[in-house]
């Protein structure tokens, strides 16, 4: 037999598997972040890394960017070639061979067009370039042991490059060389030496394609922090996009957006700016949109602003709705705050929504996407029927998988919307949309519809769904969903649920557990949605008699937990993956002074949550027995039980599936009772009222006072055992010859239980 001190943290969280998630890992961030919108539904060119997220930039999503193919520099030797080279043997040729161009002639049709067309300024740019790019880089290595060695060569190679520039007929070439300086110049952190090239060889320059871009790159980076640095990164983000992650953490928020505005030369200058300084803004960003919207409609930006808002209000509004956590940039506020908040997120929706009624969809880049996110707000309004007919509307004029996907999961949350509550069903719609984004791991969007069912009073299909989500913690993708109480009453750090169990366990009643069970029971697993459905849960089916019936003892009713657990096999109160065999192993009629959860001489005895049950049912009928001569016998081995399924007895798991040293209060309805041992001390007493020993009765009156030193100690923190006990007292005046016996020494307890006989 095993047995925990009290000082030990104990959980017995895999009795069904995480049925309390704890441990090491805290969700934080965009695991706590509410999000339907996927906004790589959209076809958005190089902004991946900009999606809101909790992060401020979506590092997650950089290693996937996609940098438009072919980029900018690729097409300008392209057309150099006049089209003719494979777009592929360009990117080889100029990205990915370290060798010189002369060895890939044979191999790749770029080298061989320029060898053919004899275009011996490309092929020596090219060549010279290859051998500048291992100094393009701080430092190669870590040690820095060759530092010394770098810096002039790298001095050597910038003055080299000028001098091509100089004495190269070729306008573009030269420009290409000047270019590979002041990146030289950079990694060997010359600041004024970038500046004198750009000025020289840059500065005047009307040919602004995309090595003009890549100089003023260089050159921003080391500007001084203002208005100009600001205004120089929104051009180099609109323009260079391979630049964008990088040059974003150049942009200065702070700096007042009319002072930044104020250098620009013209409309598209001015939406450059507009665009940056919204992806840099994580608050309310309606101003640089319409101001976007103003300047340039046709700007990509604007509708990847757009679905960018509309990924703020989720976050803002949808968050704290699905799982009661505040947005996922906010600190932890109290209920009324937040709901405060949701008040003005939800008045500045209506402004968003109205804009976007506003816009002429004839002007725009992604007329969809911007439909999209309109029907998504008005879905958020509450709008439904209206929300369906824009649906419907959109439908019609697409083919995209992707956009389609994400216009069927905001009907299936219209449809179930305007259900009417305590009549929400899964229409058909619903469910097929269920099975399509379980199979696309979407697990919020299966949380988003068992928590609206939830609200809508349909409990039990919402049980069902939250039972298909993942309990691992191994999954390289999202690993499940995290929510938590409406009402915080736990005072652990981990407050928060990630599976089914854990959730009813404290959440559901015993006739919403009831009503699982019958259709568990049933069901005959005829369709595919049922099949589904249920597939998960249904191995469950012990488990839930056990809770049922863990949920009626919590209620004190035992004939009803009885019933329930009589449906529980011998083999599942056995079974090693329960643990009921190592924290449910003690006799639960059996305490003495001190005993709480250490091994004892009369842990011989011990009981399944059946016998248990039927064991203190049968020692209350003799208690209550008015011609039962051994009444006190029995209330005291009945309060002994009731003892033993408090925090602080032999067999908590009576009443939970889980133990700890901290008082983990919670929703469910004998939270009191667990932690004060109201029966117990009701027992105790009653054992004393019918008791004709005076020792007898002083144990009795001596176990009360115990049960209600634990009592005061939950509820204030004092340690005090006697000072604020009256039972004590009481005991002290009554029972005077005895009291000192009783307190002070520890063997006392078998001398005054024998006594009665």
């Amino acid at each position: 037999m095993k047995r925990l001190t009290s000082f030990i943290l104990v959980l017995a969280i895999s009795i069904f598997g995480n049925s309390f998630a704890c441990g090491p890992y805290w969700p934080y961030g965009d695991d706590l972040r509410f999000s339907l919108l996927n906004p790589r539904n959209f076809k958005f060119t190089n902004l991946d890394c900009f999606y809101y997220t909790a992060y401020q930039t979506s590092y997650e999503y950089l290693r996937d960017t996609v940098y438009k193919n072919p980029d900018e520099n690729i097409l300008l030797w392209k057309k150099r070639c006049k089209n003719i080279p494979l777009t592929d043997d360009i990117v080889e040729a100029i990205y990915e061979l370290d060798d010189s161009l002369h060895y890939s002639i044979n191999s790749n049709s770029f080298a061989r067009y320029l060898f053919q067309h004899k275009d011996k300024a490309a092929i020596d740019y090219i060549n010279f370039a290859k051998n500048c790019s291992k100094y393009n880089q701080t430092m190669d290595d870590p040690w820095e042991r060759d530092d010394e060695a770098k810096i002039p060569m790298r001095e050597y190679l910038t003055q080299q490059a000028l001098q091509k520039a100089k004495t190269t007929a070729d306008k573009d070439i030269r420009s290409r060389y000047a270019f590979l300086a002041i990146r030289l110049a950079y990694y060997n952190g010359n600041a004024a030496q970038i500046r004198t090239i750009y000025e020289t060889w840059f500065a005047k320059t009307t040919t602004k394609n995309i090595i003009y871009y890549w100089a003023l790159y260089f050159k921003t980076l080391v500007q001084p922090t203002g208005a100009l640095r600001n205004y120089e990164s929104a051009l180099i983000f609109s323009n260079a996009p391979d630049k964008r992650f990088m040059i974003a953490f150049q942009y200065d928020k702070s700096i007042p957006l009319a002072k930044t505005v104020a250098f620009a030369k013209n409309a598209r200058e001015r939406a450059a700016i507009y665009l940056l300084n919204g992806i840099k803004n994580y608050g309310h960003g309606l101003t640089e949109i319409q101001s976007l919207y103003k300047c340039d409609p046709h700007n990509e930006g604007l509708s990847f602003l757009l679905l960018r808002e509309v990924n703020k209000l989720e976050d803002w509004i949808l968050t704290p709705y699905y799982t009661n956590y505040p947005p996922s940039l906010f600190e932890e506020m109290s209920r009324p705050a937040m709901n405060r908040r949701i008040l003005r997120d939800k008045a500045y929706l209506n402004d968003v929504l109205s804009f976007l009624n506003e816009i002429d969809l004839d002007k725009v880049k992604n007329p969809l996407s911007i439909k999209t996110a309109k029907t998504y707000l008005t879905y958020m309004s509450g709008e439904y029927d209206k929300c369906l007919s824009e649906l419907n509307s959109i439908n019609k004029s697409t083919r995209d998988s992707k956009l389609k996907n994400q216009l069927n999961i905001i009907q299936a949350l219209c449809i179930l919307g305007k259900q009417q509550k305590y009549k929400a069903t899964l229409t058909d719609f619903i469910k097929n949309e269920l099975l399509v984004q379980y199979k696309n791991r979407n697990r919020k969007f299966i949380f988003a519809i068992a928590r609206e069912l939830e609200y809508k009073g349909n409990t039990r299909d919402a049980a069902f769904l939250l039972s298909t989500l993942p309990q691992d913690f191994t999954d390289e993708e999202p690993k499940t969903v995290y929510w938590t109480k409406k009402v915080k009453t736990n005072n652990w750090g981990e407050d928060y649920y990630t599976d089914y169990f854990s959730y009813i366990d404290e959440q559901y009643n015993p006739a919403e557990v009831q009503a699982m069970i019958s259709e568990i029971e049933n069901n005959h697993f005829t369709d595919r949605f049922t099949i589904w459905k249920l597939h998960f849960i249904k191995t469950d089916l012990q488990k839930l008699y056990d809770l049922l019936g863990t949920k009626y003892m919590r209620l004190n009713n035992l004939k009803a937990a009885l019933t329930a657990y009589e449906n529980v096999s011998d083999t599942f109160w056995l079974s090693g993956n329960n643990y009921y065999t190592d924290y449910l192993d003690a006799n639960p009629f059996y305490t003495n002074l001190y005993t709480e959860h250490a091994r004892t001489k009369a842990d011989t005895i011990t009981f399944t949550k059946t016998t248990l049950v039927k064991k203190l049912s049968e020692y209350l009928s003799k208690a209550e027995d008015v011609h039962n001569s051994n009444r006190d016998y029995y209330y005291f081995l009945v309060a002994n039980c009731y003892f033993n399924m408090t925090q602080y007895g032999n067999s908590w798991m009576m009443k939970r599936y889980y133990w700890s040293t901290n008082g983990v209060e919670t929703l469910m309805p004998d939270n009191k009772e667990y932690f004060h041992c109201n029966y117990a001390k009701q027992y105790y007493l009653k054992a004393k009222e019918v008791s004709k020993n005076k020792k007898f009765s002083a144990l009795c009156l001596r176990m009360a006072a115990r049960c209600e030193f634990y009592k005061i100690t939950y509820n204030n923190g004092n340690w005090d055992g006697e000072g604020k006990n009256s039972y004590y007292a009481q005991l002290k005046k009554q029972y005077p010859n005895y009291y000192d016996d009783l307190v002070s020494n520890c063997e006392s307890f078998d001398a005054y239980f024998k006594a009665r006989r």
